[in-house]
């Protein structure tokens, strides 16, 4: 695989609860400057912020580890990045079913035939699902809105010249050949089934 300049993976792991966890977020970060560590630590402790504000949606017994692994893809190979994990443990009590999840969509200026990726988030605690309608209750869709949209803009003010990525594959060897800023993180207010990608 070809290094990527600017680019590095972030994994954040969820463990317990019900369901065949552990369960993962995959963030991508990029970086047009020097890619220090130091500045990489900075937005993995934005990433954990988020984590920690929205740790109430969770299923009971859910702990967060953010990050559990940071890739650098600049090189090839990729090295690792030694950044201390924070766990976040959840405040919800009870679980709903274990492949529900909430969603939070991508959104760049570049134009594409197809979204630009998702995150999923679960397991979730039983009252995020709204028992009237079945979709996400509206106080935790605008939590997490709020603390996308914050994280969003601290690591765009991070020093280093960083943003939220996207990572752009070569359509025919999947391979990562590049990648986009992100632009905007929408959260959806309908409950999904939770798939087990690197989104």
């Amino acid at each position: 695989m070809a290094a990527v300049p600017g680019l590095f993976e972030v994994v954040v792991q969820l463990t317990g609860g019900a369901g065949s966890g552990p369960f993962l977020n995959v963030w991508h970060i990029g970086t047009t400057g020097a890619g220090l560590t130091s500045e990489v630590v900075t937005i993995c402790t934005k990433i954990s912020d988020f984590y920690n504000t929205n740790k109430s949606i969770f299923a009971s017994g859910i702990s967060i580890t953010a990050p559990v692994k940071v890739v650098d893809y600049r090189t090839d190979p990729p090295i690792l990045v030694g950044v201390a994990p924070v766990t976040v443990a959840s405040l919800g009590s009870g679980q709903a079913p274990p492949q529900n999840s909430m969603v939070m969509s991508m959104a760049s200026l570049i134009a594409a035939r197809k979204g630009r990726g998702r995150k999923y988030f679960g397991p979730l605690t039983n009252n995020v699902i709204s028992g009237t309608n079945g979709d996400i209750q509206t106080a935790n869709v605008t939590t997490m809105q709020t603390a996308a949209t914050t994280l969003l803009s601290a690591v765009a003010a991070a020093a280093g010249s960083w943003a939220l990525a996207i990572p752009n594959r070569d359509p025919d060897t999947k391979e990562l050949v590049g990648w986009t800023p992100v632009s905007g993180l929408i959260v959806r207010s309908h409950v999904f089934t939770q798939r087990r990608r690197g989104f």
